[in-house]
């Protein structure tokens, strides 16, 4: 499928990674993830010198913090920030 916007896009992939959790029921992440996840964050940002790859690796880690903050209530936003290299530029 082909959206107009990537607003249209973010929330379409949102939107089925959310379902998606409510049938497993449940958390869908634990910290394991989290950390596998920041670490594939990091590895991009750090892979490319080009701001626009570090740009989208932010936006990447803030979508999912939105997502993994829906999920459980003991994710540690900022901690994930810092283990995605955020907060490093």
């Amino acid at each position: 499928m082909i959206y107009k916007t990537k607003a249209a896009y973010d929330g379409a992939v949102y939107a089925a990674i959310k379902a998606r959790a409510k049938t497993d029921g449940g958390h869908m992440f634990q910290q394991r993830h989290y950390e596998a996840i920041a670490e594939v964050i990091k590895h991009l940002r750090y892979g490319t010198d080009r701001e626009h790859d570090k740009h989208m690796a932010d936006r990447v880690a803030m979508a999912l913090s939105t997502l993994f903050t829906e999920d459980n209530p003991n994710y540690d936003q900022d901690r994930f920030y810092r283990a995605c290299g955020v907060y490093d530029d």
